[in-house]
């Protein structure tokens, strides 16, 4: 896997395509970072095979140019008529992606929620239930 990294003014936006189709983002996506990675994440998704899951667990920050970058990647792919879908996407992304009525289209997954294991306070102190 090779990773590429595209800095703008204020952020930094790496990224990494494996052979299987696994693209990895991490970082910024956002004005400040999408313009200098647009043409190379383009091509890397034209190159890359027909199923292509993208993992957005390490984005920090996207405003509506990330969104806007999210879905012509969701485009192209689907006119080479492969399938592409978002995981691991944070929720600043899905609020974007909602105010502007695009969730209903691409295939984006949340993160997961943590799972919080809840305990019986009686249980801890030796009490039995």
């Amino acid at each position: 896997m090779t990773h590429y990294i595209s800095q703008g003014g204020e952020g930094e936006l790496s990224y990494a395509m494996s052979e299987q189709g696994h693209f990895t983002i991490r970082g910024s996506l956002s004005f400040a970072t999408v313009e200098k990675a647009h043409p190379h994440t383009l091509s890397l998704i034209a190159a890359a095979p027909l199923q292509i899951s993208v993992d957005m667990a390490g984005v920090t920050q996207a405003d509506s140019a990330g969104v806007a970058l999210m879905i012509e990647w969701w485009r192209n792919q689907r006119l080479r008529h492969g399938v592409l879908e978002f995981i691991n996407v944070p929720s600043q992304i899905l609020a974007i992606a909602d105010a502007c009525g695009v969730n209903e289209v691409l295939p984006l997954q949340p993160l997961p929620r943590p799972h919080l294991e809840v305990t019986n306070r009686r249980e801890e102190a030796g009490h039995g239930v």
